[in-house]
């Protein structure tokens, strides 16, 4: 489900809570997407149900949102805007993400949002920043024998960084550049820089030119 609002987060839960009821599941992974307005209360109650919560911590930073203009419109409850150590301290799953186009999809300004946050008791560290981005990600759908950690057995897929996060201070993480990425251990190139319109043409014809 989506949900963003702390009312929205309420009918989530309470619907969770009538379907695990009905149809209990072990492992379910069910999640509750944004959940941008966790109260104490429901954090308890996700904790309780077991639930995941795949969020987006740019917008923590979001120009077309700025804390002034959150803070107008929520008051005190802008403390309680994605607040991640206190979701990691309950047990929840936590993993990050953009919600492009809203927010670009760039994994760096996710991790240093993460680390930076503007309710600095809610700021995590560099590794579990990374976590989010990576194990945790691969867990929320099921791949994580496949994917999420550099695990012999599993496919390659990994970036090369110019810095080491653990190591870089957290003011200073979005400085950290990407120099390589490698999917199933083979260093991407980047896209096809023709159209997408030919390069259709050009699978359609390769298919039926026998």
């Amino acid at each position: 489900m989506h949900a963003i609002g702390d009312a929205a987060i309420d009918q989530a839960l309470a619907a969770y809570e009538a379907a695990l009821k009905d149809f209990p599941r072990a492992d379910h992974r069910h999640i509750i997407i944004h959940a941008d307005l966790m109260s104490e209360a429901a954090i308890e109650r996700a904790a309780r149900l077991n639930l995941c919560i795949p969020l987006q911590t740019p917008f923590l930073y979001w120009r077309q949102e700025p804390m002034e203009y959150l803070e107008s419109i929520l008051g005190k409850r802008l403390k309680n805007l994605l607040p991640l150590k206190s979701m990691l301290s309950a047990g929840l799953t936590l993993a990050n993400g953009s919600d492009a186009p809203c927010t670009l999809p760039d994994p760096i300004a996710g991790i240093f949002a993460a680390c930076n946050h503007p309710n600095p008791g809610e700021s995590i560290s560099a590794l579990d920043a990374l976590r989010l981005h990576t194990a945790n990600c691969a867990k929320l759908s099921f791949d994580e024998k496949t994917r999420g950690t550099l695990t012999e057995g599993k496919l390659a897929d990994f970036a090369v960084l110019n810095k080491n996060p653990l190591t870089t201070p957290a003011e200073k993480l979005n400085t950290i550049k990407t120099e390589a990425l490698y999917l199933r251990g083979e260093k991407y190139e980047g896209q096809d820089k023709r159209t997408v319109g030919s390069f259709l043409f050009d699978s359609i014809r390769n298919k039926y030119k026998n």
